[in-house]
């Protein structure tokens, strides 16, 4: 824990990193998605009119959503790229997203299992601008586990 944080302090959003399993492509500059939502079945039992039951249903991992800059190196795009064109079974990934403290120790992470790029985006382009230019990667996991 970095000296000026205490225990129950909230921890930034800022500091974080992101491991996919045989891809490295540099530093990530925000990470959206890491949610996980249980369906609700709602069943409306004979002879009780005044309400329904409401029961647990199959658990959905949402895609999570990673922009960074872009810089000289395709490792992003040769996955989704894979997808697009093997005919074989697809090359699924697993990784974390690690948040870390001030010291760059780590906080907690969430392990996504059996990922598949479902979209990537390319930086947008202006000859007036001077902004940085930032890759998206979309992916799909099929499980979300918090350590």
């Amino acid at each position: 824990m970095a000296a000026g944080r205490r225990k129950n302090d909230p921890v930034g959003q800022f500091h974080f990193r992101v491991e996919i399993d045989g891809v490295t492509a540099g530093a990530f500059r925000a990470c959206s998605g890491l949610k996980v939502e249980t369906e609700i079945l709602e069943y409306a039992e004979g002879g009780d009119n005044t309400q329904t039951r409401k029961l647990i249903g199959p658990t959905k991992t949402g895609n999570i959503t990673l922009r960074k800059g872009w810089v000289a190196n395709d490792a992003l795009w040769k996955w989704r790229d894979e997808i697009v064109h093997t005919s074989g079974p697809v090359k699924r990934r697993s990784g974390s997203i690690v948040v870390c403290d001030d010291d760059g120790s780590e906080v907690t992470r969430w392990n996504f299992h059996d990922a598949w790029p479902v979209r990537w985006e390319g930086p947008e382009l202006d000859g007036r601008g001077a902004e940085v230019t930032v890759e998206v990667l979309e992916i799909a996991p099929e499980r979300l586990e918090k350590k």
